[in-house]
């Protein structure tokens, strides 16, 4: 015989509080957690009309505990959560929002039938956004202002306004909002940080966020104290706060925090535990964690493990691996060519943005004995400079400039656009040849701005250069006192000629 108990479900009679705070006791018990049994009483108290059921459904929905995830379902839950008054729910919708409300518009009707968010598109709703954030505020849940915080500080350029961006933060700390700490912090770091008071501010917010041993926090604290800036420089302090973060899965941290084992910085050192962090972090895919890691089975003669972590490094988008990785092609050839992959290599580099490389790639073009190779490098630089890189100008340039019959004017155009676009060595080269006018007119005046910005970048030759123009008694430009600062500082650097003048100034 049949049982009742097998016809119907024994849900079906219960009130709609029991079905709900069974639900909770299902998502959140430590020894009985079922999500799926959770979810599906979430779902019967919803449907009986308790807001907190549409809220928890919503957040199985986001997350896909018990249910798959489904953004476009949870949206709707939070909604009526929200609208029956739910502070945590209005928080959660002003987030989503932020996120982008999923569209199907456009989209099949089985994809909008079934839901399947890869068929749609992210409407993002910075207004629906901080319409909620206000409406959960006044609902009493002061996430809200976090809400409002990030709205104000990232999200709209135009909505940007720190000042009211530090109070809803301090606002919601007030209320034990620990997720404000970190808020803050980030904030008073990247605004602020020229300001003893904001640091010290920052240091207190995030040391407040910490108490929930939250990693990104953690981080910061560990730079702020790795650095010294602002707050008093603790590198024990330091160590104990990268260990957390890279506990919580910070790669930056985990980097961090192999650096100071390898080299014994706040505690002993430990080159296993150092290495391991390394390692960790490599396999996470940080590309400098990849080069670094090849850098150590370098220096114990492991060439194909460091090769293999080099060309992980590079292809994870690190200049510097890709520039150390050509160097290794270059050193296992041994015969003194250039092997193709080498080449290849050092021209990523230089695409991303890593000086030395162009530099190398100049030593290969005024190879005589790798003509051909030259010729194959001059025609992708002058591709690239095409396109706009800043580094190819300044290999196209120097390659013009070393030409019989070079186009100056060509060269000078090219060094002063990869000036502009920041390259330190770019800087040097146009104050020259605008000194000595070369492609143009000569210009003491412009080329003292190209050599102070290479100099105040740390180019001893622009130093030197700027300590021998203001040294001039003859020019407009003659400065004593400028001239033996400048002097002072290639010398300092240990630049030989700038030595040599120091005796000029009985110094």
């Amino acid at each position: 015989m049949i049982s009742i108990r097998r016809i119907f479900d024994g849900n079906t009679y219960r009130s709609a509080k029991k079905l709900y705070k069974n639900g909770k006791y299902y998502l959140e018990s430590k020894d009985g957690a079922d999500p799926i049994k959770a979810a599906k009483l979430f779902f019967l108290a919803a449907s009986k009309g308790v807001a907190e059921a549409h809220y928890y459904l919503g957040l199985c929905y986001l997350e896909g505990k018990g249910v798959p995830r489904n953004r476009t379902l949870a949206i709707r839950e939070l909604t009526v959560a929200a609208k029956a008054g739910l502070g945590e729910a209005m928080v959660h919708l002003s987030f989503q929002y932020l996120e982008g409300f999923p569209s199907f518009e456009g989209a099949s009707h089985f994809a909008h039938l079934v839901k399947d968010e890869r068929k749609c598109a992210n409407i993002f709703d910075v207004k629906a956004s901080e319409y909620w954030a206000k409406k959960a505020i006044e609902a009493g849940a002061a996430e809200g202002h976090v809400c409002l915080g990030y709205i104000y500080s990232s999200v709209d350029p135009d909505r940007r306004n720190i000042d009211l961006v530090i109070e809803h933060y301090e606002t919601a700390m007030q209320a034990g909002n620990r997720k404000a700490g970190l808020g803050l912090g980030q904030i008073l770091l990247q605004y602020r940080s020229a300001e003893a008071e904001s640091i010290r501010k920052a240091e207190k917010s995030l040391l407040f966020a910490i108490e929930e041993k939250n990693p990104t926090a953690a981080y910061l604290l560990g730079g702020l104290y790795e650095v010294g800036s602002g707050v008093e420089k603790d590198l024990s302090r330091s160590r104990q706060f990268y260990q957390i973060a890279a506990e919580g899965g910070v790669v930056k941290a985990m980097v961090r925090l192999s650096q100071l084992l390898f080299d014994g910085e706040g505690g002993s050192p430990d080159q296993i535990k150092g290495e391991t962090w390394l390692r960790q972090a490599a396999i996470k895919g940080d590309g400098a964690a990849c080069r670094l890691l090849a850098g150590i089975y370098s220096t114990r003669a492991r060439d194909d493990e460091a090769r293999r972590w080099y060309e992980t490094g590079a292809k994870l988008g690190d200049p510097i691996a890709a520039f150390r990785l050509a160097e290794a092609i270059e050193k296992l050839q041994g015969s003194g060519a250039m092997p193709v992959e080498a080449m290849e290599w050092y021209i990523r580099a230089l695409k991303s943005g890593y000086e030395p490389a162009a530099i190398k790639l100049c030593t290969m073009l005024f190879n005589k004995e790798m003509r051909e190779f030259g010729n194959n490098i001059l025609m992708r630089i002058e591709e690239l400079s095409n396109q706009g890189n800043p580094l190819a100008h300044l290999v196209l340039a120097a390659h013009i400039r070393s030409s019989p019959n070079g186009d100056m004017h060509h060269a000078r155009c090219l060094l002063i656009n990869a000036s502009e676009a920041g390259v330190v060595t770019a800087h040097s080269a146009a104050g020259e040849m605008i000194m000595k006018g070369l492609g143009g007119r000569a210009d003491i005046g412009l080329a003292i701005g190209f050599f102070r910005k290479a100099a105040d970048a740390g180019h001893l030759d622009a130093m030197y250069a700027l300590a021998t123009l203001y040294k001039n008694r003859r020019s407009l430009y003659y400065n004593h006192t400028k001239a033996e600062f400048w002097t002072r500082r290639a010398a300092a650097g240990g630049h030989v000629a700038a030595n040599n003048m120091l005796k000029e100034f009985n110094i």
